[in-house]
């Protein structure tokens, strides 16, 4: 969002007395009286099986999110922030800070947003009478207790109606007033973080209602609780399993962002976001073009998926289908029937689910080739959960090499078995991008390479499913099979929801997933609402 800078001079300099006094986190982490050390003390995190209690700035899409539902108005502010930090691939982590640099660019953010409130929507962010001596409290309190997403507290309120007085008087206007507040509701550590402090004793937490509820709310649309969830918090109704497991499904039906939080883990999950801003060169396509299309594809598909279909982990990787317009038929070499969005079988195809598709194979590739590496590194680490590390030293300055003129991509990366460096890691990682080389960096399907035929083939090692394949829809099919892979979908899910990663997290997740009904224990949803059942969604533990 770029807007002129507000001529509100007087109220972004009051903002900032609220930011600094009032409204900062309510707690802190680890508060409790000191005692002994012993069986209660807190550990270190790593080695938590129960979530540590802390509080999470809220993440660049979820920022947006929860200005637009407090304002009434779209948003895309955040455009201008920072990149968000991610743990394990995903944006809204624990790692996510305000350093000085979006300190600065929130505080910008803040003025152009409360002057377009003022200018454009005040009778929106402001309904009671201006003239009524009650609405500025009236009007204070109602966003200070939506934007903090709990009961502002009659501090807080007073304070912010001291920077309304200060901002509107002495030659000041109302508006003037209004924008200070929004301006400091809008750099509040209430707002900026998501609390998951717990109440309790010294050590073993348990989230309160309203934490609860933006944990459930953020975690499954990226957006504030709404008014039914936020009723159910003051009802201290989502202390249960049941209370929360209604509250989720209500969500993930109804809420209008449900979807795309959904289709945003299945984009992070396999670097898919990253389509956005990568380049590809083609002498027979434009990928510039194509580029949105594949990217409706992915979006369409999952939805699809989920939400009309079975929503399990095999549908999303190994389905026999997709959803494509004419042109996209086109590039993917099937019949064009039409030029509408609609369903079309692969059959004949190498080409099944996710793994299948432009969105995946274009961003997992070269600028101007295929690449087995990318495509096999992705695989390995985001649907087996295998470590791959980076090469180092030697292993690196060997891979930087420029291998000898060769008719095929594959001919060229099979250098990788027959040095002694590098096949070590990559007997495991080159076959599985080998399975994909029917398709060229943009996704699209070749039968040669360089007037060579194109080899798929290859044998999956070091898996649960190893075996031979003819090509990457062989291959998919054993992925799908693989209760290795499963686990891997599930602690990929438990990761996004938690906004951390550890083993010990992990694994507690997972013997709850194991637990399972088997015709539950493949789906997005179910897991999802298997988490939100489970103590470890409120349980929280103090740590130093």
């Amino acid at each position: 969002m770029r807007r002129p800078r507000p001529p509100h001079r007087r109220s972004s300099c009051a903002a900032p007395l609220v930011v600094l006094a009032l409204l900062g986190c309510q707690g802190e982490l680890g508060a409790g009286p000191a005692g002994p050390r012993g069986s209660r003390d807190p550990r270190d995190p790593a080695e938590l099986s129960i979530q540590p209690s802390s509080v999470r700035r809220l993440a660049r899409h979820e920022y947006d999110h929860s200005v637009t539902d407090l304002l009434g108005f779209e948003t895309s502010a955040s455009d201008d922030f920072a990149g968000d930090a991610r743990i394990a691939g995903y944006t809204a982590s624990a790692a996510l800070r305000v350093d000085a640099t979006l300190g600065e660019q929130l505080r910008t953010a803040a003025e152009e947003i409360a002057t377009i409130a003022v200018t454009e929507h005040l009778t929106t962010v402001v309904p009671c009478d201006h003239s009524a001596a009650d609405c500025p409290r009236t009007f204070v309190t109602s966003l200070a207790t939506r934007a903090f997403r709990r009961p502002a507290t009659e501090l807080e309120i007073e304070g912010l109606l001291a920077i309304f007085t200060l901002a509107s008087t002495n030659g000041g206007t109302y508006e003037e007033g209004v924008s200070a507040v929004l301006q400091a509701i809008l750099q509040s550590a209430s707002f900026l973080y998501v609390p998951q402090i717990g109440a309790g004793d010294d050590v073993d937490r348990t989230l309160d209602g309203y934490e609860t509820a933006s944990a459930l709310s953020y975690f499954l649309t990226a957006s504030p609780p709404d008014a039914a969830l936020l009723e159910a918090a003051a009802a201290d109704a989502l202390r249960t399993p049941d209370q929360r497991e209604a509250q989720a499904r209500r969500l993930l039906d109804e809420h209008p962002r449900a979807r795309a939080q959904v289709v945003r883990f299945v984009q992070e999950w396999l670097g898919l976001d990253t389509l956005h801003y990568v380049a590809r060169d083609s002498e027979t396509h434009d990928f510039q073009s194509l580029r949105p299309l594949m990217e409706e594809e992915t979006r369409r598909f999952v939805e699809d998926v989920v939400f009309a279909g079975d929503g399990t982990f095999e549908s999303l990787i190994a389905a026999d289908f997709t959803l494509a317009n004419g042109t996209l038929r086109d590039f993917y070499g099937l019949e064009v029937t039409s030029d509408e969005w609609s369903r079309v079988a692969l059959d004949g195809t190498p080409r099944r689910g996710l793994l299948g598709q432009a969105s995946f194979l274009a961003t997992h590739a070269a600028r101007d080739e295929s690449s087995p590496v990318k495509r096999g590194v992705t695989i390995l680490r985001r649907i087996l959960c295998l470590d791959v590390p980076a090469p180092t030293g030697d292993i690196a300055e060997q891979a930087m090499m420029t291998p000898p003129p060769a008719r095929t991509t594959r001919e060229r990366f099979s250098q990788h078995s027959t040095n002694a460096v590098c096949a070590s890691c990559h007997s495991m990682i080159d076959p599985l991008g080998f399975a994909f080389e029917d398709f060229d960096q943009l996704g699209a399907f070749r039968a040669e390479e360089n007037g060579t035929p194109v080899d798929s083939s290859g044998e999956l090692v070091g898996t649960d499913v190893n075996g031979p394949f003819a090509d990457g829809g062989e291959l998919v099919a054993r992925l799908a099979e693989s209760p290795q892979a499963h686990a891997c979908f599930a602690r990929n899910l438990f990761r996004f929801a938690s906004a951390r990663s550890s083993q010990a997290l992990e694994a507690s997740f997972l013997a709850a997933w194991g637990r399972m009904p088997d015709e539950r224990r493949s789906s997005l949803i179910e897991i999802w609402i298997e988490l939100v059942r489970s103590e470890l969604f409120v349980q929280r533990r103090a740590v130093p």
